[in-house]
């Protein structure tokens, strides 16, 4: 397991990608996202040295709040009967505590404004699966095609919600990327 300030160096990483999925997303976009101020494309606007204006940032942030929006969405399908916090609780796994949550899953997934106890269940997770298929009893790509088709289960009867749907398989393997290696 690596150390937190370990993990800190690779999210920036994490980050960098996050940015440029989203802007690219919103370049493919141009009728819902029209170009930044100055004309310039939505990745070089996110990801380049540009200065954003007020209207720009409201732009992103709706773009990013659709974004969030869909892995809510797929979430929820994920646990319809119950959440991975309410599946990996101590009262129903003995002993869970006792499970070091990786330190990347909790850099990649938690941040401001994440539910503490959502993300340490996610990273405890991400610890068993890693455990698991060292020893053989869990494929990588398992965890990789539930998230794959969760986010595919989605409606996407627009071209826009398709292409949101893409970008967050992109961006969800993107931090997988991160958090399984």
């Amino acid at each position: 397991m690596i150390g937190l300030a370990d993990s800190e160096v690779q999210v920036n990483g994490v980050n960098a990608r996050r940015k440029r999925i989203l802007a690219e997303f919103m370049d493919e976009n141009s009728a819902t996202f029209a170009l930044p101020a100055g004309g310039v494309s939505w990745v070089n606007a996110i990801c380049g040295e540009v200065s954003l204006g007020e209207a720009d940032r409201r732009v992103v942030e709706r773009a990013a709040g659709m974004l969030a929006g869909i892995f809510r969405s797929a979430q929820l399908a994920l646990d319809e009967s119950q959440s991975l916090s309410e599946l990996l609780s101590p009262d129903r796994v003995p002993g869970i505590e006792s499970i070091e949550p990786d330190a990347r899953a909790i850099v990649v997934v938690g941040g401001e404004g994440a539910d503490e106890a959502s993300t340490l269940a996610f990273a405890r997770s991400i610890t068993l699966c890693k455990i698991l298929t060292e020893g053989g009893e869990f494929h990588g790509d398992q965890l990789r095609q539930t998230i794959d088709g969760a986010l595919d289960a989605l409606p996407g009867n627009t071209p826009l919600m398709r292409s949101l749907i893409e970008t967050a398989k992109r961006m969800a393997q993107a931090d997988l990327d991160v958090i399984l290696s």
